[in-house]
């Protein structure tokens, strides 16, 4: 086992007894719940499973830019 395989196992265990003094369960004993996972691997440093910033500011410009362009700004109440 890698370093960082320990890394992830120590954030997941951390994150577990987090959630259990919180009272979150498991959706099945001995499972943890995907969001659990997930917060488990972002504290881990997995990158692979989330999206860069870059392609995030992309995927933004292509969708909601054009959106912003043509609706008019909103005015506070």
């Amino acid at each position: 086992m890698g370093p960082r395989s320990r890394a992830s196992q120590a954030a997941r265990s951390r994150l577990r007894r987090r959630a259990a003094r919180a009272g979150v369960r498991d959706e099945r004993p001995g499972e943890q719940s995907a969001y659990t996972r997930l917060l488990g691997d972002a504290m881990a440093g997995e990158g692979a499973l989330f999206t860069r910033e870059d392609a995030v500011e992309a995927a933004w410009a292509a969708a909601v830019e054009p959106i912003l362009k043509v609706h008019p700004r909103a005015h506070p109440l």
